[in-house]
């Protein structure tokens, strides 16, 4: 029976025979030369030769390790005996990780042949698609982890990241992912991003006294997903799409099966298998933990949406990944108790977060409750940095000049009050103006865009993502074009 193919193929080697020849060369020479010949001006360094010492100062240093933040933006500086502390502590939790005595690429890549090998003969996969996921020369997965400086700045606990970029497992993984990805936004809970939850908020009706909201976050989720519990989410969801044979849902659910017993990687001269989860890293892991958490809403959450109750109700439950935000009717007491029930499970989820009457904080937006209406802005950590691309950066100019634009944009979009506009974008303003933008340009941008409506920035979002990105590059094609062959190369002028 023929599978439902995917585009996953492997990079034409193709090279026509008729264009390489003599005149072809000398061209190419030509180019070559002229291009060696071609003025341009120096754009000078934009660091001060104190800043260039201390980076190369950095480099040369061998007792300290450098990653960017787990979250804000930031750059941490490690001292490497700490690093290498906290990688022993979160490979000490056998649970979740195993000590291999050996690289088994080589009886892996063998399992995955003789997987690939049966999709091929099921008609599943068709040729193209079977060369490229059989991968002959797979690089070797590295983990390394993020510092949490949000949850402690001086001793930060690390998020462990597999670095599996080509690797046993990194094609079968994306050529899951085209699958499972389809199914997410069907999630009664699905977020997509922070205007859909701006949306949703909007769209809300008077809110009661006795409101509360919160927000909730899963503990490790990617790493604490059992597998037998994983792959029946995955099945509840495949059994209905009427697009794929019984055949391929089974291959489907193969393919996950050898991406969580596969998961290897190396740290430190040793190897290392997760049994437990899914690595932070792979390609469908947000997909798979997505619906993982879906089939635990499915009777858990959202039986219960707007059922009243002399314990309270739960009125709002959306979810980002593992990030969960509510709003609730009744007591904080019952609320806890709601919470306490929703962590009495077998699934490994344990929910931690916040709850207020007054105010959360839920991806970039800090949401309140003022007269019974929400009321947003966003929300600055306060592990945030100021990471804007300097403005004597060799970028592409009008590229760079649309960057303030946009984020005061995103700061509009937002801020429901003028007021928190004014002193939000003020800050947007000073952060561009330290790295070296033009204080005047930068406020006239701001005044232009204060006069834009919060749903109107809103619904603009909405309606360019669901147009996709194609007019946006057709409309852009002409900056990024050179008039190289306005006039021949002088190679070509005598020729």
């Amino acid at each position: 029976m023929s599978g439902v193919h995917t585009h996953l193929r492997n990079k034409s080697t193709f090279y026509p025979v008729h264009a390489d020849n003599e005149c072809i060369e000398a061209f190419k020479k030509g180019v070559l030369r002229d291009l060696k010949n071609i003025k341009y001006s120096h754009k000078n360094n934009n660091l001060t030769k104190k800043e260039r010492e201390a980076l190369k100062g950095l480099e040369k240093n061998t007792e300290i390790i450098i990653k960017p933040a787990d979250k804000g933006g930031g750059i941490v500086v490690l001292n490497k005996d700490d690093y290498h502390r906290e990688m022993k502590r979160i490979l000490s939790d056998q649970t979740t990780y195993k000590l291999l005595r050996s690289n088994p690429v080589h009886q892996y890549k063998n399992d995955l042949k003789k997987l690939l090998d049966k999709g091929l003969l099921q008609g599943i996969l068709n040729k193209k698609e079977f060369q490229y996921l059989n991968n002959m020369y797979p690089k070797t997965p590295i983990i390394y982890n993020l510092p949490k400086v949000h949850k402690n700045p001086t001793c930060p606990p690390g998020r462990p990241i597999v670095s599996g970029l080509d690797s046993i497992t990194s094609r079968i993984s994306e050529y899951v992912d085209l699958f499972l990805q389809k199914y997410v936004p069907t999630v009664p809970s699905y977020l997509k991003d922070t205007g859909h939850v701006l949306s949703i908020l909007n769209n809300l009706e008077h809110l009661p006294a006795d409101t509360i909201l919160f927000t909730l976050d899963v503990t490790s989720l990617y790493t604490i997903i059992p597998n037998q519990i994983g792959r029946e989410a995955v099945e509840y969801f495949l059994n209905q799409d009427s697009t794929l044979s019984d055949e391929h849902k089974n291959f489907i659910v193969e393919c996950i099966e050898y991406c969580l017993h596969h998961n290897y990687f190396w740290y430190n001269n040793d190897y290392y298998l997760q049994v437990s989860g899914v690595s932070m890293g792979a390609k469908f892991a947000p997909s798979f933990a997505n619906l993982f958490m879906a089939y635990w809403e499915k009777t858990n959450i959202t039986p219960l949406l707007g059922k009243e109750s002399t314990h309270g109700s739960l009125r709002l439950w959306r979810r980002f990944i593992d990030d969960c935000v509510g709003i609730w009717r009744g007591t904080e007491e019952d609320l806890n108790k709601f919470i306490g029930v929703l962590n009495e499970n077998v699934w490994n989820i344990k929910l931690t977060g916040e709850i207020s009457k007054t105010s959360i904080h839920f991806l970039d937006l800090a949401i309140e409750v003022h007269e019974g209406k929400i009321v947003t802005k966003t929300f600055f950590k306060p592990t945030d940095r100021n990471g804007y691309i300097d403005r004597s950066s060799c970028h592409y100019d009008p590229w760079l000049c649309n960057i303030p634009a946009s984020q005061l944009q995103r700061i509009r979009r937002n801020c429901t009050k003028d007021s928190d506009y004014e002193e939000q974008s003020s800050i947007i303003v000073k952060r561009f103006v330290e790295k070296g933008y033009e204080e005047e340009i930068l406020l006239e941008q701001k005044n232009t865009i204060k006069h834009k409506k919060q749903e109107t920035l809103i619904e603009q979002k909405d309606e360019q993502k669901e147009k996709g990105v194609t007019e946006n590059k057709k409309a852009d094609s002409n900056k990024y074009r050179f008039n190289i062959l306005e006039e021949p190369c002088e190679s070509l002028k005598h020729a």
